[in-house]
């Protein structure tokens, strides 16, 4: 057979001189080549490339129009960003009803109308989607918390630290897209003990309360270290269960929610003054 050459992979093309690994790293990373095709090709390769026989097709430039040809397929999406946004979606929602436990991949993958490729190319395991979960959230909420802590200067007191640590995690609980599922997931998160969870968390994310507990020991000069992050830990509890919004006051009726929000950050401000500052 004669030996054509294709920008897909290097040097002259015998019928299969191109291993899986090859072509997909190449469909995957080169913008240079047959740009049209390969951007397509990139947002089928996760979720096509598993149920495709590479013996089928003579050539790559076969392989490559078999994957830009079935733009019916309800499972395809205009963007790489916008699959990982939809099983990002669909497991914070399944792990907030069902548990970490209790959602398979399988049903992520079902509520996200994609197959399980597509969830390994993307994220490699499950444990390694949940963590993605948190930190889709996790990331700028604390960055929210740090920009409003690095606006305070010395003369600002502890209401205003409080301020900045629990109004933008209300603010989180309340955003329309999926904030009031994430919350939930939170809450297992506390209630489940999962100790790789947990260090992914301290890791992660544990620097944001450490630069939180040095402004609250500077307003709170008579606690000691132990004491002060028990107190932490039990305002963090109550800042939790307020932003699950299930306690016995409920928004009224013509009380829009940006105010229900608000009042509840000002009463648990004030709680926590209190707590904070007793002896």
């Amino acid at each position: 057979m004669k030996a054509r050459y294709s920008p897909l992979c290097p040097g002259n093309l015998t019928p299969n001189p191109c291993s899986y690994t090859d072509l997909a790293h190449k469909i995957l990373t080169d913008s240079s080549s047959f740009a049209k095709p390969l951007q397509a090709g990139r947002q089928l390769l996760a979720g096509k490339f598993d149920r495709i026989g590479w013996s089928a097709y003579a050539s790559n430039d076969r392989f490559i129009r078999h994957l830009v040809a079935t733009p019916k397929d309800s499972r395809l999406s205009t963007s790489p960003f916008s699959t990982k946004e939809r099983i990002l979606g669909a497991a914070e929602e399944l792990f907030a009803r069902r548990g970490f436990a209790g959602a398979s991949l399988r049903q992520v993958t079902s509520a996200a109308k994609v197959n399980l490729a597509a969830v390994n190319y993307h994220f490699g395991s499950k444990d390694k989607l949940i963590e993605e979960v948190f930190r889709r959230r996790l990331d700028d909420l604390n960055a929210r918390r740090l920009a409003e802590l690095g606006k305070l200067g010395d003369d600002d007191g502890l209401e205003a630290v409080l301020a900045a640590f629990i109004r933008p995690a209300l603010e989180l609980s309340s955003e329309r897209s999926g904030g009031g599922s994430f919350v939930r997931v939170l809450a297992r998160a506390y209630a489940e003990h999962d100790e790789q969870l947990r260090q992914f968390l301290s890791e992660n994310y544990g620097h944001v309360l450490k630069q939180f507990a040095v402004a609250f020991a500077q307003r709170l000069p008579n606690l000691g270290k132990e004491e002060l992050y028990w107190r932490l830990d039990i305002v963090a509890g109550a800042l939790t269960y307020a932003m699950a919004d299930f306690g016995v006051i409920q928004r009224k009726q013509g009380v829009s929610d940006q105010q229900h929000r608000t009042q509840a950050a000002d009463h648990l401000i004030h709680f926590a003054v209190a707590g904070l500052r007793a002896p």
